[in-house]
């Protein structure tokens, strides 16, 4: 972890250990501090409060002295988690952190080489960085929170960079059907006049 740069791009070792850690410092403090293990779990991977609110948690998790620390202090609570998430064998972000584009319609139910649904592809970032990427499930179905809008605008300049995942239209044999996407997933963006 000494090594990472503190960017969650798919070949980094270092996001996935400290996600990992993250994890498992929920599980200490909230789950042994009164919620329980199992439904931090499920907080966590079935429902967006952590990823929502994440920051009303972190002040827990970096305050000096917490109610729910119990008799533990914050270090030793630290270095539990941190040796819980050392026993899994590393990973890239990019190998645990993938997502599909399914149709909205028919949501993954027709087979892929239909062409509705695109994927799987990594998602870059994650809760607290500019780049937001979560992926989690929530009411029983798969969902993520990813930019599926990117505008970028210089308010000294005449023109304003914009790209968006898919493409304008939603009908699958339309040409502009996923037009978009390559340019979306690589952070190329197309430069329209304000004027």
């Amino acid at each position: 972890m000494l090594d990472w740069d503190l960017k969650y791009s798919a070949d980094s070792e270092g996001a996935w250990r400290f996600e990992q850690f993250y994890a498992q410092l929920y599980r200490e403090v909230f789950g042994k501090g009164g919620l329980g293990e199992q439904v931090v779990d499920v907080l966590r991977t079935e429902t967006g409060a952590f990823i929502d609110f994440y920051h009303n948690f972190d002040r827990v998790l970096l305050s000096e002295a917490s109610a729910w620390f119990g008799t533990r202090t914050r270090e030793e609570i630290f270095r539990t988690a941190g040796a819980a998430a050392l026993k899994s064998p590393p990973k890239t972000w990019g190998e645990t952190h993938q997502f599909m584009m399914t149709n909205i319609f028919f949501n993954g139910r027709l087979p892929r080489f239909l062409g509705f649904d695109r994927g799987p592809y990594v998602a870059i970032g994650s809760r607290a960085t500019i780049h937001q990427a979560q992926l989690y499930r929530s009411h029983g179905r798969e969902t993520s929170f990813l930019p599926s809008y990117r505008f970028i605008a210089d308010l000294g300049e005449d023109h304003i960079h914009t790209t968006l995942a898919g493409s304008p239209s939603d009908r699958r044999f339309s040409r502009w059907y996923a037009s978009n996407l390559t340019d979306w997933l690589q952070g190329r963006y197309k430069t329209l006049a304000t004027v």
